[in-house]
């Protein structure tokens, strides 16, 4: 029953300290003019992915992130804990959805 993903929306310095101990990847943002979405989900592959769409529509946050897969690579691992985190100017939306896939390079 665990969830197989969580999403945060980082919209203050507070919340940024409690995700990001001792991290300054984001240490300029201003939170004013600017929010943080970390996304964390389970992989079992070590390929990175990369943003293909974020747009809002009717209030939804709408990510698309593809991964790069070559066929026959080997890049699959244990299972572990990625993370994908979108910086973005502070947009009013009330929901947020993912939708991670693949690109077969040949």
């Amino acid at each position: 029953t665990i969830p197989r993903n969580y999403t945060f929306i980082v919209s203050d310095a507070e919340m940024y300290d409690e995700i990001f101990i001792e991290n300054e990847l984001y240490e300029d943002i201003d939170f004013d003019k600017e929010i943080l979405v970390v996304y964390s989900y389970k992989s079992t592959y070590i390929s990175d992915y990369f943003l293909t769409k974020v747009v809002v529509q009717s209030g939804v946050l709408k990510v698309v992130a593809k991964r790069y897969h070559k066929r026959g690579t080997l890049d699959a691992c244990q299972p572990y804990q990625r993370w994908i985190v979108i910086r973005l100017d502070k947009v009013d939306f009330s929901s947020f959805d993912y939708k991670l896939g693949e690109i077969d390079v040949w």
